[in-house]
């Protein structure tokens, strides 16, 4: 009897131990205790699969995982990453949203709403103290870089709040494209403007195996200006001209100095910023005001430089028919064949890279040029005007959201992971990938598999002359076609990228156009501060008018640079004006200028 009151007895402490235990893990957040913790991502795209199938196998990521500790608890993370197939991220993203199914992290870029609207509806977290407690090199990115801070706060009720976190650049960083001239034709059909003297130029390197080196071009070339590349429209001009002599000794019959994009202007403002700085839409201008250009002075003399030029046969007189032709790639085929003067390009086309030894590509050298400043058209407020609005890659880029499922898990330790990627340290990680020690800590297959065991890159010699650019990928990164000098490092994940540390390799002369491409620094382009404020209605009053706006100029301005209108005409520019008035582009105005004064309070 004993013995069975005793059973019982010990079901009975089994049973309450049991149901305890059972209390107590339901009551607590066991990943909050414990010393690994795993935070699952939503990213929009993800690397080459010949490199490695998942995302977490990037090397920086393994870094991450392998060797540190975050947080006051010194606790491990672990990182699951969510890619969809590509074509599908807008799709999977607001699929996840409808579902609930969405994890803790989400990349921002395929989401196209408010924000604020994600936080009213409770799925966006409020970071402000989280920020502020466990993210102090972030911080410090912000209030070092006042222009920059903006872009990472929300106003609610008047109040900033951080609602994201963001990827920031330290500096201007090279465009992947920018305006391209044929510098041969300059050097064949022109001559000294200063004494008359003939040009020449030669490629002046080879390659490892004994071939010319397409990049290593030096020529004499002098411009109206004075310096070796074009700085004012009247350096374009000359080189239009010398461009248009070229075309008739060659017997090109469907070439033609210039390309133009279909609507006659670009939109981020590219050559419109020559007249006055700023652009033909939205934008703003240098006293921080919200303005819409298509009305004004400056891009009236913008297209009375663009009429007077077709006139002279300099644009392509088919311009408007190439309206399926990115601005990057107008009339492609006949620019690759060597048949037009200038054009907006890329670098895939700079110095002899298009020289293929025949027929009109034979000798063919392309420079960068970056946008001329007007010293011929308008008034003073149009002339001697540095440009300001033109298309440029932003310092402030992607969005990375935070969602409520984070409250089921310890945020500290990925908030301070991130932080780190602020560091000088961390950033380089990113930027340029691992060094030598790093990698001997990890021993990531991708650095063993393409023999970077000493590291992704080192120290330039000398490069203390070179200002702060002072690290260049080793040759097996710089000199692969393909993408390993994304997977090698951690580019896509929220960080600081810090360009002014990167020495981009390559001759005089294509570091050269490249740095004509951000001559220049894009200043005139309305901020993500001010976009990240507009509400859905709002937003729905900007979409259908700026679509009335922008199918009106697209109709309107060819007919001025064509001639069928005069813009030299006051009588034609004012109907024009109140033509394009009835679609009320103020209302837009209005509305930035709005999101602007707020920042402003």
């Amino acid at each position: 009897m004993k013995t069975q009151k005793f059973i019982r007895l010990l079901g009975l402490i089994l049973c309450l131990s049991i149901l305890g235990s059972l209390m107590l893990t339901g009551c607590q957040k066991p990943e909050t205790d414990s010393k690994t913790v795993k935070y699952t991502i939503w990213q929009s795209l993800g690397d080459d699969s010949a490199y490695y199938a998942k995302y977490e196998d990037n090397p920086a990521i393994q870094y991450l995982q392998q060797t540190k500790t975050w947080g006051p608890d010194k606790k491990k993370i672990e990182l699951e990453f969510l890619i969809p197939p590509a074509g599908t991220a807008t799709d999977s993203f607001n699929t996840l949203l409808s579902t609930g199914d969405y994890p803790e992290m989400m990349d921002g870029v395929a989401y196209s709403g408010s924000v604020v609207d994600l936080y009213e509806q409770g799925i966006v977290l409020d970071l402000t103290d989280y920020i502020k407690q466990y993210m102090p090199n972030y911080i410090a990115f912000l209030e070092a870089n006042p222009e920059l801070a903006a872009e990472a706060y929300y106003l609610i009720n008047g109040e900033k709040k951080y609602l994201s976190l963001r990827n920031f650049i330290d500096a201007v960083s090279y465009n992947w494209g920018g305006y391209c001239y044929r510098r041969d034709w300059i050097i064949k059909y022109g001559t000294n403007p200063k004494d008359g003297s003939a040009f020449s130029g030669r490629y002046t390197g080879t390659l490892p195996d004994g071939s010319v080196n397409m990049e290593s071009w030096e020529d004499n070339v002098i411009f109206p200006s004075g310096g070796s590349d074009p700085v004012y429209i009247s350096d374009w001009e000359w080189m239009l001209d010398i461009f248009a002599k070229a075309i008739a000794d060659l017997g090109i019959k469907d070439g033609y100095p210039m390309s133009l994009y279909y609507p006659g202007f670009l939109a981020t403002g590219d050559l419109v910023c020559s007249f006055g700085g700023d652009g033909p839409v939205y934008g703003l201008n240098k006293d921080n005001q919200v303005y819409f250009g298509a009305t004004g002075e400056n891009f009236r003399v913008y297209l009375q430089a663009m009429n007077t030029w077709f006139k002279n046969g300099w644009i392509d007189k088919a311009f408007t028919e190439h309206n399926s032709d990115m601005f990057f790639a107008i009339d492609d085929a006949k620019i690759r064949s060597g048949k037009v003067g200038l054009w907006w390009g890329t670098q895939g086309v700079l110095i002899g890279k298009l020289d293929d030894g025949e027929d009109l590509k034979k000798g063919m050298v392309v420079y960068g040029a970056r946008q001329p400043i007007n010293d011929i058209y308008g008034t003073v407020a149009q002339k001697n005007q540095e440009p300001y609005t033109m298309y440029q890659y932003s310092r402030a880029n992607m969005n990375w959201l935070i969602t409520d499922k984070m409250k089921e898990k310890d945020i500290v330790p990925l908030l301070t992971m991130i932080d780190y990627l602020y560091t000088e340290e961390g950033a380089k990680l990113c930027t340029l990938g691992l060094t030598k020690e790093q990698y001997e800590e990890t021993k990531p297959e991708l650095y063993t598999r393409f023999g970077l065991t000493e590291g992704s890159y080192y120290k330039v010699p000398d490069s203390e002359a070179r200002g702060t650019r002072t690290y260049a990928f080793v040759d097996t990164v710089a000199n692969d076609g393909a993408s390993l000098n994304t997977v090698v490092r951690l580019t896509r994940f929220v960080h600081l990228e810090v360009q002014s540390l990167l020495l981009t390799r390559g001759s005089p002369a294509m570091l050269n156009s490249l740095d004509q491409w951000i001559w220049y620094e894009n200043k005139g382009s309305l901020t993500g501060a001010i976009l990240n404020q507009v509400t859905a209605d709002e937003q729905k009053t900007i979409s259908k008018t700026g679509t009335n706006v922008n199918e009106f100029m697209n109709k309107t301005i060819p007919t001025f640079i064509k001639g069928d209108k005069d813009p030299f005409s006051n009588a034609d520019w004012e109907a024009y004006v109140k033509a394009i008035n009835k679609y009320a582009p103020d209302k837009i105005t209005k509305i930035y200028q709005e999101k602007l004064d707020n920042l402003n309070k």
